[in-house]
């Protein structure tokens, strides 16, 4: 008698276990409108780079979060004025205009800022860079801006 009672809560419990499991694949599907962000600023949102000037070339990855697309996303940043004290074609340079591409079926993308030897500079200043996106991709709200002190 033992051993079929034992038997009993066994499968008794298998069933409990192999009852309706969520589809957790579903619940992993991006339905929001397509944003990018800062792969810095997403994993450190305090993050300032800081750098010398005259560095030349600086990338930064940018997150596509979304299912992949299937064409290129050509995609856009600026230069945010309000937080900015650098000058355009003295301190840095957007390269490609300020545009860069996250190709299709790809998650990322890089946009990158040129950052020019300045002669006589004497104290550092700021670049605060800001994406933008396009029709099809929004540009993530806490992880949009990305500044650079750069330093003489």
């Amino acid at each position: 008698m033992k051993a079929k009672i034992l038997s009993f809560l066994f499968l008794l419990s298998l069933g409990f276990f192999s009852g309706c499991i969520e589809d957790v694949e579903q619940t992993r599907v991006f339905r929001d409108q397509a944003q990018i962000e800062f792969d810095a600023i997403a994993t450190n949102p305090n993050l300032i780079r800081n750098t010398n000037q005259g560095v030349g070339l600086r990338s930064e990855q940018v997150n596509l979060i979304a299912p992949h697309f299937t064409v290129d996303q050509t995609l856009t940043f600026r230069v945010f004025a309000d937080e900015t004290t650098a000058t355009e074609g003295v301190h840095y340079r957007l390269v490609n205009n300020g545009t860069f591409v996250i190709p299709a079926g790809e998650s990322f993308g890089t946009a990158q800022v040129e950052l020019l030897p300045v002669s006589g500079m004497t104290a550092p200043v700021s670049l605060t860079i800001e994406l933008v996106g396009n029709e099809a991709v929004r540009a993530a709200a806490n992880y949009r801006l990305l500044t650079f002190n750069i330093r003489p």
